[in-house]
């Protein structure tokens, strides 16, 4: 009932506070309960944000660092606001710091200051910060490699719902990289994080049915994640199929060709060859990411 939220939000708002008014700049940003209006968003982000709301200073970095519905793209405003948000204790900003860093965007690229500031927007309970403290042990950004560092912090992320985390986790299991190899509690977490729309945990779960570790073999589950991972824009998967498809078994290939032939996209014969028919198939499945 977003006329109602709007109702409190601008009473909250009346009688001064800063975070009732960013949410009514939302509403206007994004249209919520009516038309669009970018530039009394941005009167009310300015607002909350100079009079020193952390929430609204992100919120308006936020729309720098995006350059969103015509907002002019500044990395330097962007860090400005988020920077004043980060500095007092808000674990979004502080996040986004650590992106900054990481990226080098609007900033020299700094590793190590970069995995600071994500540590304190994870330690401030920021889930965002948390998977990506995972992905800098896990990758050596900031820091030397260690999986069983990355496996911590993506379990703090999980444990929030957070997709990308389980997904990574799924990873860890498979590949054996700071846990015992368990392809068991693999397709586990890429169970949970496919389920929650993360398209490479359905890749990745595609390839255990396809080879039945951790589950039994089934091409035809496999194919049905195989194609749902493509159709959410996982490019990984799309190009393995494209470009390597012996790396799939034949009973796959087959399963896979009929999925392609079922929703109209192929007319072909089933034989687990992925000639130029099959190709064209595969990329009009994936136009539909």
């Amino acid at each position: 009932n977003y006329s109602q939220a709007r109702e409190y939000y601008q009473k909250a708002a009346d009688e001064g506070n800063l975070y009732a008014l960013t949410n009514l700049a939302w509403y206007s940003i994004y249209g919520t309960d009516g038309q669009v209006d970018m530039a009394k968003g941005m009167r009310m982000f300015e607002q909350g944000a100079n009079a020193g709301n952390p929430y609204a200073q992100a919120s308006l970095g936020w729309l720098y660092r995006e350059g969103y519905n015509g907002t002019r793209k500044d990395y330097d405003e962007a860090i400005k606001w988020y920077r004043k948000s980060a500095e007092q204790g808000y674990g979004n900003g502080q996040a986004t710091m650590g992106w900054f860093y990481r990226e080098g965007l609007g900033t020299a690229r700094d590793l190590t200051l970069s995995l600071e500031w994500y540590k304190k927007g994870a330690e401030g309970g920021d889930i965002n910060a948390m998977s990506s403290v995972g992905y800098a042990y896990q990758s050596g950004l900031g820091v030397p490699v260690d999986y069983a560092e990355a496996r911590k912090w993506y379990e703090k992320a999980a444990a929030f719902n957070d997709y990308y985390s389980m997904a990574s986790l799924g990873w860890l299991y498979d590949a054996g990289n700071g846990v015992k190899q368990d392809y068991a509690q693999a397709i586990s977490w890429y169970e949970k994080a496919a389920n929650g729309g993360n398209t490479y945990a359905m890749g990745n779960r595609s390839r255990r049915y396809d080879y039945g570790r951790g589950t039994r073999a089934d091409a035809k589950e496999a194919a049905r994640w195989a194609a749902a991972s493509i159709e959410g824009g996982d490019q990984g998967k799309l190009s393995e199929l494209k470009g390597s498809p012996s790396n799939f078994t034949p009973q796959f290939r087959k399963a896979f060709q009929q999925i392609l032939k079922d929703r109209g996209y192929y007319n072909g014969p089933i034989d687990g060859d992925f000639g130029a028919s099959t190709q064209n198939a595969i990329d009009r499945l994936a136009a539909r990411a």
